[in-house]
């Protein structure tokens, strides 16, 4: 079977011209590979039960997809390998994202005006860098918005005026969004300008611009969730010097926002004739459950059976995570889960039977649903420590997967990246991370490297190299 399959590859590589090295600089890849562990922390028999499956690839024609199966003392491996003569790219689905509204000044048409005032200033040949503040030529900050859903995509054209495009339901849509998040600029905003004005005629052009260290900024990124009939929005209301911008201008202030969407069948619709298909109604866009202007958002999603509205803020220095309802924006739960700094960040991974948090000090928690759907803290514990080191903590994998069967988390991780180079410099150098944790915390966390991955401590260009998947390289399950 050995041979047969060598044989096999080294015909299958010398058909595709550019594969012809690989049979050189790798040789015939096995139908079996071996694992080998790198324990970290803990024990192995804390993973008893569990399944990871995880991907490599080479040039993406040759694939190798293992299994690692847990038992009480030990692990077994099984790989399959998959031959494609033609490029073979895997993506993972695409997930919708619902509204997104960013600064438009990320794009090109709000910066018209200062170049329009610049330009008259600039003698032929002439170039100016300026940090120039927004207020002087904004009431309300510019906003470029798009709409994500299975079977609707909106977005302007970032180079166009919103408030030029011709009248259709999208173009509708959009304005309409864009005129009920009204957003006063502040006043000490700047944006750093580079113009200049052509040597030979006239005309003045915009060479760059981006944020000015001058004075504050407000970034006006938007968390979104996609419900069964409706988009939900919120966003933090905070400058970068952390002032509150003001949201009065908002119908009915500072909060989470639903925009519906529907199947319509109209004549006479927003510029068509007729019109049958989705669409936003972006005339019921509203507040849906309003927020005290103090509390500082910093995640906001819908669990994945599409039952919970999970909202997650620093409020007086504390961690909260609120559950709502998304058909009345009513609170179910309010759990109190730590104090939290908002000057650092958190990883939020969110399933839909549980909710996993790491703090930027190295701690996790898990919040899990319990038989009457109500949420209860499962773990808080420290995420490293016990001889496991701050470089493996979670998010410093660069692709993850997690699942938990109601007492174990489990949490996979790759260890390359996509260009095959190992995260660290140093050992224990792997594939992919594996760790488990239970009510008590950390319990078992090992390194795995394959045979076949230890042949790139010898190849050290790109091309030359075997790594994991680019997409989805990972999963665990438990069994059961």
């Amino acid at each position: 079977m050995r041979k047969a399959l060598a044989l096999f590859l080294t015909l299958a590589l010398l058909l595709t011209g550019g594969m012809v090295y690989a049979s050189q600089s790798i040789g015939a890849p096995k139908e079996d590979l071996t694992y080998k562990e790198t324990t970290l922390y803990g024990d192995r028999s804390s993973a008893e039960g569990l399944t990871l499956d995880l991907v490599l690839q080479y040039q993406n024609h040759l694939f190798w997809k293992s299994t690692l199966s847990f038992a009480e003392k030990g692990f077994d491996s099984a790989t399959d390998f998959h031959y494609s003569a033609s490029e073979e790219q895997y993506n993972r689905p695409h997930e919708p994202f619902g509204l997104q509204i960013t600064p438009a000044f990320d794009y090109g048409y709000p910066v018209e005006p200062i170049i329009e005032e610049l330009k008259d200033s600039l003698a032929p040949g002439e170039r100016i860098e300026k940090d120039v503040r927004l207020a002087d030529y904004y009431k309300y900050y510019p906003l470029n918005i798009s709409i994500d859903l299975s079977d609707l995509f909106y977005g302007f054209d970032p180079f166009e005026d919103p408030a030029k495009a011709p009248e259709t339901p999208e173009s509708y849509a959009l304005r309409e969004i864009v005129s009920f998040f009204k957003i006063p600029v502040i006043e000490d905003e700047y944006i750093h300008v580079t113009a200049s004005r052509v040597a030979s005629g006239n005309s003045a052009e915009c060479s760059g611009w981006g944020e000015s260290d001058k004075g504050d900024c407000f970034n006006f990124y938007v968390s979104g969730a996609v419900g069964e009939d409706a988009c939900y929005v919120t966003f933090p209301n905070r400058t970068r010097e952390g002032k509150t911008v003001d949201t009065s201008g908002i119908p009915g202030g500072y909060g989470i926002y639903r925009l519906p969407f529907r199947t319509v069948d109209e004549k006479n619709y927003h510029g068509m004739e007729s019109y049958k298909g989705p669409d936003v109604i972006a005339d019921e866009l509203a507040l849906f459950a309003p927020l005290d202007e103090s509390v500082l958002v910093t995640h906001f999603s819908i669990s994945g059976d599409k039952k919970d509205l999970i909202l997650h803020t620093n409020e007086n220095g504390r961690y909260i995570v609120t559950i709502l309802d998304p058909a009345t924006g009513e609170t179910r739960q309010r759990l109190e889960i730590c104090e939290d700094d908002p000057e650092q960040w958190s990883t939020v991974v969110e399933r839909e039977n549980f909710i996993f948090i790491q703090t930027r000090d190295y701690h996790v928690y898990l919040l899990a649903k319990d038989a009457d759907g109500r949420y209860s803290l499962r773990i808080d514990a420290p995420a490293v420590g016990n001889g496991l080191e701050e470089r493996f903590a979670i998010w410093d994998s660069y692709d993850q997967f997690m699942t938990y069967d109601g007492e174990r988390l489990a949490f996979a991780g790759v260890l390359m990246m996509p260009n095959g180079i190992s995260l660290y410099d140093t050992d224990p150098e792997g594939d992919f991370l594996l760790a488990v944790y239970d009510r008590g915390g950390l319990s078992y966390a090992a390194a795995f490297k394959s045979s076949l991955s230890e042949a790139n401590t010898e190849r050290t260009g790109y091309q030359e190299r075997i790594f994991p998947r680019t997409s989805d390289p990972v999963r665990v399950s438990w069994e059961g």
